[in-house]
């Protein structure tokens, strides 16, 4: 009897499930959103997937060496863009320093040609204040010799302005050549230079 029952009770719980089913379908048949919904079996797909993966391996050492090499150009590329960057990096510094280092040269020598050119403009005018001194001191001698009637010490007195004279045009003629060389020196250096 409990065989029976046992039976009887599957029996319906059978009849649970499939009147559960059917009354799934009559509620999606009303509720129709134009989706139909289909269970597939890919149990069977899966086994002839891995067939097929079996019937054509791929040796995983052969893989791994392809990935290697692929792996070591990839570093030997990016190896090599790193140095070119480095060098231009480097490239563009130094340049950057000959333009810093050619920039404090030009400063530093037009201070020393101001210099140099202040210097001079100095012992010139020094040069030419004792030539004057000494032309005073000169014309003095040589209007005592023409007074005193000594023709020895007038062509000695004579003598001494006509060099006097000579060295005051020299001075004078100096200070002009002066600036006048030294401009075009700059420019003719800063010109042959480029």
């Amino acid at each position: 009897m409990n065989n029976l029952a046992e039976e009887q009770e599957f029996e319906t719980k059978e009849e649970t499930v499939a009147e559960a089913i059917e009354a799934t379908k009559e509620t999606s048949n009303q509720d129709d959103d134009g989706f139909e919904i289909e269970v597939v079996d890919d149990t069977s797909s899966k086994t002839e997937d891995e067939s097929s993966n079996t019937e054509n391996p791929e040796p995983q050492d052969e893989v791994d060496k392809y990935t290697a090499g692929v792996q070591k150009r990839i570093d030997q590329l990016t190896k090599r863009y790193r140095d070119e960057e480095k060098a231009r990096q480097e490239a563009s510094r130094l340049q950057e320093e000959a333009l810093r280092y050619a920039e404090q040269v030009k400063l530093e020598n037009e201070k020393l040609r101001k210099t140099l050119d202040e210097g001079e403009g100095v012992l010139v005018n020094q040069a030419k204040g004792r030539v004057a001194a000494e032309i005073d001191k000169a014309k003095t001698a040589y209007k005592a010799a023409y007074e005193s009637g000594d023709p020895d010490a007038l062509v000695n007195a004579q003598e001494q302005l006509s060099a006097l004279q000579a060295e005051k045009l020299k001075y004078e003629s100096f200070t002009d050549t002066a600036t006048t060389t030294s401009v075009p020196t700059a420019n003719s250096t800063a010109t042959t230079s480029r």
